[in-house]
């Protein structure tokens, strides 16, 4: 018995051959294509994403389309909102400055604890002044305890309608406000109670524009009443002796926060956007016939790197059906394709319609065809169904004399002098064993 063995280098060597001689006979290009707006007033957006989409599932079946994901087509056109990192920055500043507000309470008690009153109300009274510096992330703990530490030192100090003051500011902040006996002597509490037995001071409404609803608004911390409508009402302490001079916070998921001074309030509340925006397309995708595309649409274009760009436009005629246009644009070359138009009742089969007639003018290897092209590969295309037909109604012929027999013959020919040449170098050789008693 005699058998040959092949080195694992000459298998390597005979398959390089193979690929190097015959892959490219079966490489295919393929073109990365854009399906990404609609152009039409008479859709809704829902309506144009399914347009995209059945747009997009009849031209992934083309082998050599490669369809641009919507992920990276929003990468691309979605300007990052710098609003955003604004209001990040703001808040940052005021929960530091909400930090040393309460390192400066802390100050103050220490020396209402050592009875220096009147050192404790300087800086009590310059904490709360600066209390608007951190209205945006504001609770209602400090300013509570301001009051009512203020309250103390006044009193303290015999100064009985200021310490009463105080605690009327508290119950016009928050009417349910408690004092701890703990904390504070029995005089205090009485005196708390006098100011509890007051009136309190009435708030006003302050109606203003407002193009977005579902707010909320708070002021030190405590939340303010509100009515929304065509216009916004707030309830706030409009003339109040001490609140009159804060910051009213009005805040709106998405939206750049409001800080609304009570001594100078607008007429409408203006509000910017912190979501990141898509950029517009409108009206950049719909079909340019044979004019120069639009400067903004070969910006999309370079950004996205694309070779087919889906053109569309989809409206109405006057007996109401569906009339739709489209082309194709290739790039960099600016070939495009014939502007193909439908009018359907069925928006579906107007668009099947569409999409088929315009890959009829895309040739296997993505390259937009001329008319006269088109033409020569229809006729290529229906003289190779005409042979198949043929072939499939029996009309038999030696196999020696068909095209696909001396196709393999060359094939084989060819690959066995490359091979052979490889293989039977010098310093290469077959093996051969000779097995006992053969």
């Amino acid at each position: 018995m005699c058998s040959v063995r092949m080195g694992l280098r000459q298998v390597t060597c005979f398959t390089l051959v193979y690929v190097l001689a015959f892959g490219p006979v079966f490489a295919q290009s393929v073109k990365r294509t854009g399906v990404i707006d609609v152009d039409s007033d008479v859709l809704s957006d829902a309506d144009k994403a399914s347009v995209i989409a059945f747009v997009k599932d009849r031209f992934a079946k083309e082998t050599y389309l490669s369809l641009v994901r919507d992920e990276e087509i929003d990468e691309n056109l979605v300007e990052k909102n710098r609003l955003r990192a604004q209001v990040e920055r703001l808040r940052l500043d005021h929960e530091n400055r909400l930090a040393d507000l309460k390192t400066q309470f802390n100050e103050a008690l220490k020396f209402y604890q050592a009875s220096q009153f009147e050192e404790a109300i300087g800086v009590l009274e310059a904490a709360w002044s600066s209390l608007k510096t951190a209205a945006l992330v504001m609770d209602t703990t400090l300013p509570s305890e301001i009051l009512k530490l203020l309250a103390a030192c006044h009193f303290f100090m015999g100064e009985e309608s200021k310490s009463k003051q105080e605690f009327v500011t508290l119950l016009d902040l928050d009417p349910e406000s408690l004092l701890s006996a703990q904390r504070f002597p029995p005089a205090l509490q009485e005196l708390y109670g006098k100011a509890k037995a007051e009136k309190r001071f009435e708030r006003k409404f302050w109606t203003v524009g407002s193009s977005v609803q579902g707010i909320r608004a708070n002021l030190l911390g405590y939340p303010i009443d509100f009515q929304e409508g065509e216009k916004t009402s707030f309830k706030i302490p409009l003339g109040h002796p001490i609140l009159g001079d804060q910051v009213l916070v009005v805040e709106k998921e998405g939206f750049v926060p409001l800080l609304i001074s009570l001594k100078s309030l607008p007429t409408t509340l203006n509000w910017q956007p912190t979501s990141d925006q898509r950029q517009s397309t409108k009206g950049l995708f719909s079909p340019v016939g044979s004019l120069t595309p639009p400067v903004e649409l070969k910006k999309i274009i370079q950004k996205l790197n694309l070779d087919l760009i889906f053109l569309n436009h989809v409206g109405r005629d006057p007996s109401g059906k569906w009339m739709v246009k489209a082309q194709l644009l290739e790039q960099p070359s600016g070939r495009t394709t014939p502007i193909v138009q439908r009018v359907n009742a069925s928006l579906r089969e107007a668009l099947t319609e569409i999409c088929n007639e315009l890959l009829s003018y895309v040739s296997p290897e993505g390259a937009i065809l001329t008319n006269p092209q088109r033409r020569a590969a229809e006729a290529q295309a229906q003289a190779a169904e005409k042979a198949q037909v043929s072939a499939e109604s029996g009309e038999d012929r030696p196999f020696y004399k068909t095209w696909w027999f001396w196709t393999i013959v060359g094939v084989g020919v060819a690959g066995a002098g490359v091979g052979a040449f490889l293989l039977l170098k010098p310093e290469d050789s077959f093996k051969f064993e000779v097995a006992p008693g053969s």
